[in-house]
Parts: C-alpha cells; structure tokens; sequence
C-alpha cells in the first residue's frame, strides 16, 4: 500500500489522533504542530479531504481550515474502506496548527470530548466488528442520465456484494434458466443474487437496505442486471454470420428451406458426412444420432463460452457437473448454455424466415420476449432425453464438452418448436450411452 508522507509540526508537545478500525481496534496517530491556532477534545469535527492529497485533514478550525499532517498510518486506505478517525480526549487544549483552506471533502466526523463518532453509526451499528471492510453503504450515482449504475466508485463492500451477484447471475444464465422471462424476471434474478450475496459475505447492514428499500435495491440491481444482457448478446452476434454458410442457404430465396429447418428443430443436426454440397438443402440427409453437432451451434458454443483468455468456461469451471453417478468426473455442458446457443441460431432463422427468406438486412434482439418460446423448446427436449434416457443424455453432454474444451473444433468460415417433433426426427436407437 502507498505510504502517507511526512509534513510536519513542531511544537514542544506531541499530540494524538486514533483511527478506528475494523474489529474495534483502536490506533495511535501522531501529529507534531506548530502553534498557530487552537483545537481541544471539544473540537467541533474533523473531515478529510476527498479527491486530494489524502495527507490534508480538515481539523474545522478557523472556518474551515485544513492542516497537512503525517498520521503515521496509511490513511489513503483507511479512508477509502470508511473506516472513522476520531480525536482521543486528552488531546489536550494547545494542539496549534497552520489553517489553510479546504475544496471537495468527504467522511465527515462531529462529536464532542470523547474521540469522535458520528451519530448515523451509532444508530446503524452495534459494534464496528459487524463491518470489518468499511462503514458506509450509500450508493455513488453519475452525474446526468444512467441506466447502468457504475460499479467502480461504490463503497467497498458494495462493490464485494455487487461482484458476488454478478457471479451469482451469471452463473443463472449459463447453468440454470438463460432467458428468465422478461425484465421483471431479470430484476428478480438480481434482487435475489444481491441479497444472498450480502448474506454470504456476512454484510447485515447491506442485506437490510435491499430488503427494505425498494429504490436502493433497485439501482444496485443495475449492476448485475446488465451481466444477463452481456451474456446473451454476443451469442446471437456470433450465430448470425454462419447461417448461410452452414445450412447452404441460398441468400437470394429460401424460405421453403428455413422452414424445413425450423420444424422439428432439424437445424440442430449436421448434415450426414455422405451428403454431397449441391445438394438441395431438404433432400440432405441430417445425422439424427448427433444432436446439438451441426457446425453452427458448436462454432456458437466455442466461440462465446471456449474462447479467450480465460475463456467464460474457464472463470466457471467449478460449476461444471456430471449427471452420472457412475462418471462424476466426466463434466458435461449444462442444458441451459446449450439451449441458449441454439435459440442464437434457431433466432437468426427466424429472421431469414421474417425476411420472406433472404438474408435478412439486420439481426432482431436477442430478447426473452422474442425467443423464450425456441428457449423453452430446447430445454423441454434436452430434459425429455436426460429424463428417460439419462445415459445418452450424459454421452451427448459429455462429448460437447470434451469437443469445446478439447480445442478439437473446425472453424466455419462463415415454424414449429415443439418437443414431440424434435423427439419424432432425433434417432435415440443410434445414439451414444456409453
């Protein structure tokens, strides 16, 4: 941590300040001074400098005056967690100090001949060991419009609880539900994640605010509101530019062959390895054993959740499972990052589709409102097969894993949705259980 430099006062007596710390522990800050002027145990507050040099402290002499003084601790951190200075009341009645004027201030503290303390702490709390991190939990808002509030300038334990729900609300999206339904569902999500987050990390004072004041739990719900909309949007992104590609659309005309795609969820097959590449796109034979391995929903999968360093799966690696008792070691992908990278594709030929069957100008939102219904077709035909054949579910979730996280994948260069159809075209006799 960066060291507090040395200003001093000379006088003959040597006075002393306290900071009071996380668990209640109480030390010692020198200050030597130089009489100029007078502060005694009685001293109307003390404040410091907020944005400055972080050695000022506004001793409230004089109208406001400020003195630079070396308070033999670090007081840039002190500061920045919140934690209360207070000034011991034998200080005495001759500490005298040069006064010079204050800008911009912040943490405030008034008392009277004991060491200083504010009364919204006394009220707040019971004990300093409840908040070892720092005091306040009041929100710092941007100048001017906003609809993310930042998470940088947040007191610190705000931000610990804002990170903690943003891994909380991710890890929602990718392992468990992807299109909670719509932004209600979404600030659900949030409000949850914040308050168990502040529950974990043992922070009372902010798990009440978010359970008593609506607004603050609103705004601070911003926050990991926003990681949901990160999540998903780039996978639509990635998906749009293969479409062509992959299916061998032809982006002057085929409408007849989206649809085809469309039904019964069929674009989630690649195209059998016999199947030569003129050949027109519904008389392709699809290899029905190998749900979930057309080009594109692994191109989708690998590049949003593979890719990078770390890539998103390596950040959650640990909520990686295996739905086989027998193979607890044998992670799979989880039914809700799989659905959500085929509801980017099967959203991107709905879009061909709307286009009358040419390559649509712009890609739509990537919204639950506009694609729960493919989401949800997904997840009811994904849990069909983990239900009544767990052991073909696992090989199918296994080997997608293995094929993403392995670095095996080729690169690629470039309207019914219901469970009962995609069973009807999906060859579970040929399918993989061991």
């Amino acid at each position: 941590m960066e060291k507090i430099g040395f200003s001093t006062l000379e006088d003959e007596a040597r006075a002393e300040l306290v900071s009071t710390l996380g668990g209640g522990i109480v030390q010692p800050l020198s200050v030597e001074g130089k009489t100029e002027g007078c502060l005694d145990a009685g001293a109307e507050g003390l404040c410091v400098a907020y944005g400055e040099d972080t050695r000022v402290v506004d001793l409230r002499l004089d109208g406001g005056g400020v003195v630079k003084v070396d308070l033999g601790t670090n007081l840039k951190s002190d500061v920045a967690r919140g934690c209360c200075a207070g000034v011991v009341d034998r200080l005495g009645t001759s500490l005298n100090v040069g006064a010079a004027k204050t800008g911009k201030q912040r943490h405030q503290f008034s008392g009277g001949k004991r060491a200083i303390s504010p009364s919204w702490l006394r009220e707040e709390m019971s004990g300093w060991d409840k908040h070892p991190a720092g005091l306040t939990v009041d929100l710092v808002y941007p100048e001017g419009k906003w609809n993310e509030l930042p998470l940088g300038p947040q007191p610190p334990r705000v931000r610990k609880v804002a990170h903690l729900a943003i891994y909380k609300v991710s890890v929602c999206v990718l392992f468990e539900n992807a299109f909670p339904e719509g932004s209600t569902a979404q600030s659900l999500y949030a409000g949850k994640a914040l308050i168990e987050s502040a529950a974990e990390l043992e922070f009372h004072d902010v798990k009440l605010r978010l359970e008593t004041d609506k607004q603050y739990s609103h705004d601070l719900g911003t926050i990991p509101s926003q990681r949901i909309a990160t999540l998903r949007g780039p996978v639509k992104k990635t998906a749009a530019p293969l479409i062509s590609t992959v299916y061998g659309l032809n982006p002057s005309g085929c409408k007849e062959d989206v649809e085809w795609l469309l039904s019964g969820l069929q674009y989630i097959y690649p195209y059998h390895p016999s199947t030569k590449p003129n050949t027109p796109v519904q008389k392709r034979r699809l290899a029905t054993t190998q749900p979930y391995r057309n080009d594109a929903i692994l191109e989708v999968l690998h590049c949003s959740f593979f890719d990078g360093q770390p890539s998103i799966a390596e950040k959650y690696k640990k909520e990686f499972k295996s739905t086989s008792a027998a193979q607890p070691d044998e992670l799979e992908l989880p039914i809700a990052m799989v659905a959500l990278a085929a509801t980017a594709v099967g959203s991107c030929l709905l879009d061909w589709l709307r286009a009358g069957g040419l390559r649509p100008k712009k890609a739509k939102s990537f919204t639950a409102d506009a694609n729960s219904d493919i989401y949800a077709a997904h997840v009811a035909f994904l849990n069909s097969i983990k239900k009544d054949y767990p052991s073909k579910f696992h090989v199918l979730m296994h080997n997608l894993y293995m094929t993403l996280s392995g670095g095996t994948l080729k690169v690629v260069k470039e309207t019914n949705h219901t469970m009962e159809q995609a069973m009807a075209v999906l060859d579970l006799d040929g399918m993989p259980d061991e």
